[in-house]
């Protein structure tokens, strides 16, 4: 008679100690609040696909702000812009994914000034490596920007590459933290 009683209230705690992390915005809470009691509990889920999906978006309305000016489009309707919209669709503005590759289009961002015999594609492949590399350091969530830090820590864990397309050619990098968790599986 004992055990029915206890596994209801099991079943009781459990139900009422489960989060679902199941979009960009509360993984990046969960990065950034792990020691959080909300976040001690007995079920723990998530919707990579939507995390995923939600990073993907981010980075997309990053790049796509950026590059509005320069297309004399107003980042406020660069969503509805039809050259804007064609670009996308092209891959040469915004983000996208297709398996375990992050594509960047960027080759309309105003870049800075580079040295001779560099190509854009090189610059930001160092710009873009760095930062990954710094976001899985053990002090990454320490040292950054919060939602930077989940941009890049994003890239590293969820793709195992990150193409970049700059008007000039395009870089890969592979990530570190994708491959270092598939070793472990």
């Amino acid at each position: 008679m004992r055990y029915p009683l206890a596994l209801a209230l099991v079943g009781l705690v459990t139900g009422c100690s489960s989060v679902n992390i199941d979009s960009f915005n509360a993984w990046c809470e969960y990065v950034h609040n792990r020691t959080d009691p909300k976040y001690d509990v007995f079920a723990f889920s998530m919707d990579r696909d939507a995390v995923i999906n939600g990073l993907v978006a981010a980075w997309d309305t990053i790049i796509v702000t950026n590059s509005s000016p320069v297309l004399g489009v107003d980042a406020t309707d660069a969503y509805q812009d039809s050259l804007v919209i064609e670009l996308r669709r092209s891959g040469v503005i915004g983000a996208s994914r297709s398996g375990d590759t992050l594509y960047f289009g960027l080759t309309v961002v105003p870049s800075p000034a580079i040295a001779p015999g560099r190509t854009m594609a090189s610059v930001f492949e160092d710009a873009f490596s760095r930062r990954l590399s710094q976001s899985s350091t053990t002090d990454g969530p320490a040292s950054a920007d919060p939602i930077q830090y989940c941009l890049y820590e994003g890239i590293d864990l969820f793709f195992a590459q990150l193409s970049i397309a700059a008007a000039d050619g395009t870089a890969k990098i592979k990530t570190d933290g994708y491959h270092k968790l598939k070793d472990l599986e």
